[in-house]
């Protein structure tokens, strides 16, 4: 085919220029190609159309461009930079070989999937082990419907499961089966061992009368207020029971320093004394004072009997 470009304008020299979609100019020297405009290569751009001598310019689209869809804009000169543009801009639907209208370029350039494409594709939305019988979306649809209904009926965090009756027999019974497992498993202490623990964390001495937590409450209530009114490093102690305010500071710094001076034992060194004052083989069954004032006791009394027995003898 041939005139695919045709201009209607009243003048003696028009010639075309072809842009593509990114708008490159089709450059026609050399080895014909779209490029970048470049100034230097205006005369370059020039495809020659034809006066028909009634006003209309025909001219071939060139058969070097590939199929696609190109402007083409007319301009009166020979390809210089001070042409000026006398055409709005057409648009050419180019197959390759031959100008097509706009739908048939659109529908020759339409590759449809083949059958076998579709199925591909329906198979693979599908998954390999959709059923025909369950999955449908009218299956899904109802599924879903169903869900919708049995959640509202469980309600928020599960507030409507107020009565689980509709269970089987057979659910009960190993529901109450793991619930007797897991009560016979549970290792609750006895009393004993409960008054056993009780025992320990009081201590021995522990009276019911003095060491209840109210008791240790109020204690410490006292202390705390006794505390408080001594003060911070004594600031409460204001009257030593009538010291002058000098005896009272010599006797404050003769007190510090004998704090400062002294070298309490160490547990250790208290008990290695008493150690040292009962001796290795000291009982507490035998030896304490008490022990030792009963025994002196008996002795003395011992004594005195005896004595009086050899007075009256003699």
């Amino acid at each position: 085919m041939a005139d695919e470009i045709k201009i209607q304008y009243d003048a003696a020299t028009l010639y075309a220029r072809v842009y593509d979609s990114t708008g490159q100019v089709w450059n026609t020297s050399g080895t014909p190609a779209f490029e970048a405009w470049a100034d230097g290569n205006v005369a370059d751009y020039v495809i020659s159309l034809t006066d028909q001598d009634s006003g209309e310019h025909l001219g071939d689209f060139p058969s070097d461009i590939s199929a696609g869809v190109y402007q083409i804009i007319a301009y009166e000169g020979s390809g210089a930079l001070s042409d000026i543009a006398v055409s709005s801009v057409g648009t050419i639907w180019w197959n390759g070989t031959s100008e097509e209208t706009q739908t048939e370029y659109e529908l020759n350039s339409y590759d449809p999937p083949t059958k076998t494409e579709m199925d591909g594709a329906f198979t693979e939305i599908k998954g390999a082990t959709w059923d025909a019988g369950t999955d449908t979306l009218e299956d899904i649809r109802d599924k879903q419907t169903d869900i919708e209904t049995d959640t509202a009926e469980i309600g928020a965090a599960g507030a409507g499961l107020t009565d689980l009756g509709g269970m089987s027999a057979g659910m009960k019974a190993e529901v109450n089966t793991e619930a007797d497992t897991a009560l016979t498993d549970y290792d609750p202490p006895t009393k004993t061992e409960m008054d056993d623990a009780f025992t320990e964390i009081k201590g021995a001495t522990w009276d019911a009368g003095t060491d209840t937590l109210e008791d240790i409450r109020d204690k410490q209530t006292d202390i705390e207020t006794d505390t408080a009114e001594i003060g911070v490093a004594g600031d409460g102690l204001t009257d030593l029971g009538g010291m002058s305010a000098g005896m009272k500071a010599e006797v404050n710094t003769e007190a510090d320093t004998a704090l400062t001076d002294y070298d309490p034992p160490t547990k250790t060194e208290m008990d290695d004394a008493f150690t040292e004052i009962k001796g290795a083989t000291w009982d507490a069954g035998t030896d304490t004072l008490e022990d030792i004032r009963d025994d002196i006791s008996n002795r003395v009394e011992m004594n005195v009997d005896h004595e009086v027995v050899k007075v009256s003898d003699s």
